[in-house]
C-alpha cells in the first residue's frame, strides 16, 4: 500500500493518479510509514483513535491522500504551498485547526468540523497554506455553514445562483469577506456577520469565539437550537439571537464589551445574576418571552448606560430593587416586567 501511495504521489502532479482519498489508522495500534499525518515511532503523530473515515461523495478532486485519524490528505497536485509537500500542508493545517476545534470532531467526517476541513483542504479553490492569516476565520465560517445546515439557507447557500445580502454565496472561491452577510475590517478580518431571517437550523458552534475581531453577530429570527456558547470573543458589542429556539441558561461569560444583547423569544431559563455581573456596558437588554426566573438582581443598577431592559413574559418574581428605582445615575427609558409577578414602582410602562 505504501509503495502504491508513493507511486501515486509521483503521478499526482501529472493528474494521472487514481489516488486514495482516505487512509486512516490508529497509530497506537497500527504501524504506518506512509500515513499522513505520519505515525511517529511512539505510535503518536496525530490524534488518538477515531472512526476510520470513508470517501466523501460528490465533486471532489480526483486525488487525496490518507489522514492518520486526521484531515484529508493529498490536495490536487504536489507543492501547493512553497517548501512543503501536500501531505505536510494538510498535517500543518490540521495541527493549526486543532487549536480551535476538538481533534475528535476534526476526525469525524460527519461533524461540521470534519466537513469543514475536508472542504478547506480538498475542495476550496483558494487552497490556503498553513499559517495564512485568514485560514482560521475561513474554517470557522465553514463550520458555521455546516453547523446550521447552510445548504438549506434561504439566501446565500453554496449552490445559490445569487445572494441578496450584498455578497457572494458562502463557500465560494472568493474571499470570505465577500460572502453574503459578512463584513471585514480594513485588515481583512471578519467583524460583522448578519444572517437574520435566513433559515439557519442547528447549533451555534463554539468556534465562533475564535473570530478575534467580531463585533456584531446577528442570527435573529432563525431556527437555532441548543445552548448559547459559553463565550464569545471580547470584542463583541452587539449580539442578536432573539426569535430562535435556544435553550439552557444565559452564560455569564459573554463579552464584557456587550452594548446590546437580544435574547427575546427563545426558551432560556435560569437566573441572570452572572450575566449582569459580567456585562457592565449594556445599553439594551432584551430578555422577554423566555422562562427566566429568580429576582431582578441589584447589579442592574450598576449599568450606567442602560436605556432599555425588558424582563416581561418570564418567571421573574419579587420586586424591582430600590437601587434601580432610586438611582440618579441611570436614565432607563423602558423597564418592563410582568407586573403581576414583580412589584415595580419605576417601570415604564408603569405597573
Amino acid at each position: 500500500v505504501c509503495r502504491q501511495k508513493e507511486d501515486a504521489d509521483d503521478a499526482e502532479s501529472d493528474g494521472t493518479s487514481d489516488y486514495l482519498m482516505w487512509l486512516s489508522v490508529d497509530c497506537d495500534r497500527v504501524e504506518c510509514d506512509c500515513c499522513s499525518p505520519s505515525c511517529d515511532e511512539n505510535g503518536g503523530g496525530g490524534p488518538g483513535p477515531a472512526p476510520s473515515p470513508t470517501p466523501r461523495p460528490g465533486p471532489t478532486p480526483p486525488s487525496g491522500s490518507p489522514p492518520s485519524g486526521s484531515p484529508p490528505s493529498g490536495s490536487p497536485g504536489d507543492g501547493i504551498c512553497p517548501g512543503i509537500s501536500d501531505d505536510d500542508r494538510i498535517q500543518e493545517i490540521f495541527d493549526e485547526l486543532s487549536e480551535i476545534s476538538d481533534q475528535d470532531e476534526l476526525n469525524d467526517l460527519d461533524t461540521p468540523q470534519g466537513k469543514s476541513i475536508v472542504w478547506l483542504v480538498t475542495e476550496d479553490e483558494k487552497q490556503l497554506c498553513p499559517g495564512d492569516d485568514t485560514l482560521a476565520q475561513r474554517y470557522i465560517l465553514s463550520v458555521l455553514y455546516y453547523s446550521t445546515n447552510g445548504d438549506d439557507w434561504t439566501d446565500c447557500s453554496q449552490d445559490a445562483s445569487n445572494c441578496d445580502r450584498n455578497g457572494d454565496p458562502w463557500l465560494s472561491s472568493n474571499s470570505e469577506c465577500e460572502w453574503g452577510g459578512v463584513q471585514c475590517n480594513m485588515r481583512g478580518f471578519v467583524e460583522t456577520i448578519e444572517l437574520d431571517v435566513n433559515n439557519l437550523d442547528g447549533a451555534i458552534p463554539t468556534e465562533m469565539k475564535d473570530l478575534e475581531f467580531l463585533d456584531i453577530l446577528n442570527f435573529e429570527n432563525n431556527n437555532l437550537s441548543g445552548e448559547i456558547p459559553e463565550e464569545f470573543n471580547d470584542t463583541l458589542i452587539r449580539l442578536r439571537l432573539n426569535k430562535n429556539q435556544l435553550t439552557g441558561t444565559i452564560p455569564g461569560t459573554l463579552s464584557s464589551r456587550l452594548v446590546a444583547l437580544y435574547l427575546a423569544d427563545n426558551d432560556l431559563e435560569g437566573t441572570i445574576d452572572d450575566l449582569l455581573e459580567g456585562t457592565k456596558s449594556l445599553n439594551r437588554l432584551e430578555l422577554e418571552n423566555n422562562r427566566l426566573s429568580g429576582d431582578i438582581p441589584t447589579s442592574l443598577s450598576e449599568l450606567p448606560s442602560l436605556k432599555i431592559a425588558r424582563f416581561n413574559d418570564n418567571d421573574f418574581e419579587g420586586s424591582m430593587p430600590d437601587e434601580v428605582c432610586n438611582n440618579p445615575d441611570q436614565n432607563i427609558a423602558i423597564l418592563a416586567v410582568d407586573c403581576d409577578k414583580v412589584a415595580c414602582d419605576c417601570c415604564t410602562p408603569a405597573c
